[in-house]
Parts: C-alpha cells; structure tokens; sequence
C-alpha cells in the first residue's frame, strides 16, 4: 500500500492569491493534483496551514482525501512534510506540492519502484539539482529525520538527506520515457508560470 502527500499550505506571496485553487481547465490546481495522481496511492493526504479552515478544501476534494493542519505554525515546507508523514499509515509515501499540475502517475510509480531497499527515492537533474517534493520516502526513517533538521532549525527540504542513510538518486533521464519533456516537474510559482501552465496543457495535455 502506498499513500501521497499534497502540500497545499503557504501565502502563495508570488502569486498574490492561493495556489491550490487556482482555475486549470476547468478544475481547481489541487483537485487536478489530486486526481492525477490517485492511480498511483492508495489514499491521500493534503497538507494545509494550521490556521486554515477545512472547509474550502472540502468543497474541490473528493471526500476520501484526508486533510492535514500542519502540527505547528511555520511557513517551511518541511513543516508540512512532517505533518503530512505524521499522518500516513503506509511504510513508503509520495510528497508533492500543490502547483505541479503535470505530474505523472507513471513517473510516480517508478519512484515507488525506486525506493525498495532506501530511504528515499529523489530524482536528480544532470547539474545536481534535486526534487524533494517529487520524491518517496520511507515514512518512518523520515519522520525521524524531519525532527532532526527542524530541532536544529534547518528549515530547508534538503536538510533531512543528513539524517538518511540510503538515497536512491534517480537520474532524470530515465523518466523521460514516462515524460519526454519533464513537465511532471513544473511548478506554477508566478502568474508568468500560470500562463505558460495553461499554454502547455492546451497543447499536450488538454484530453489527459
């Protein structure tokens, strides 16, 4: 059994408005996230900020999706990750944030794939950049590391990989053949990206 994690907290500063509702094609951004993804977990978890109400959540998710207040207040996504991880019962979990409105129920599966016998499983650019809310972990080793890093006050994503002993590194390429153009990694963090989002699925993704 595998469960996901939506991160759906934040201001949204660049954007001026919250993300998670944001009109794509018809369907607000964290319902489209929601569903794209629902072939590949078994349950899923959406992470919001602790002092949001449920309430417009409930009204796009469907009603089997959990939704998760973040356990303390803090705008570091790391805090949602351990919230999120707080809450799953199963042994490995998908995190992903709430404006990749292309990821890619295949690539996840691979990721799935990939974490036998680690702690992570991260997908990881040529130049050394890595995808932590693109990522499967295993849930309890992380939770530990996430308590770690935000005892210490190391806010950032990346600083829970000090704390796991076996990272699975998976080379971008190889999820090209599940997604030639990577779009599974696009992120809509300005009004700019929200467009060029919208262009991208008129062209490609308009029947998926």
């Amino acid at each position: 059994m595998n469960e996901g994690i939506v991160l759906a907290g934040g201001r949204s500063k660049r954007m001026g408005k919250p993300k998670a509702f944001l009109d794509f094609d018809g369907t607000p951004l964290l319902r489209r996230i929601v569903d794209r993804i629902k072939c590949s977990v078994s349950k899923t978890y959406v992470v919001i900020s602790s002092d949001e109400s449920e309430k417009d959540y409930q009204e796009i998710l469907p009603d089997d999706v959990l939704i998760i207040h973040d356990l303390f207040k803090g705008q570091a996504p790391l805090i949602g990750i351990y919230s999120g991880l707080k809450a799953v019962t199963s042994r490995n979990a998908f995190i992903t944030s709430c404006d990749t409105p292309f990821v890619n129920s295949k690539v996840v599966d691979l990721l799935f794939d990939e974490i036998r016998g680690f702690d992570i499983a991260i997908p990881k650019w040529p130049n050394g950049l890595l995808e932590p809310l693109h990522a499967v972990y295993s849930v309890r080793k992380t939770v530990n590391a996430t308590i770690h890093a935000l005892e210490n006050n190391r806010l950032k994503n990346l600083s829970i990989l000090d704390s796991l002993d076996k990272i699975n590194y998976v080379p971008i390429n190889r999820l090209k053949k599940f997604d030639e153009e990577l779009h599974t990694f696009f992120n809509i963090n300005t009004n700019k990206d929200y467009s060029l989002a919208k262009e991208i699925s008129l062209k490609k993704y308009k029947d998926l």
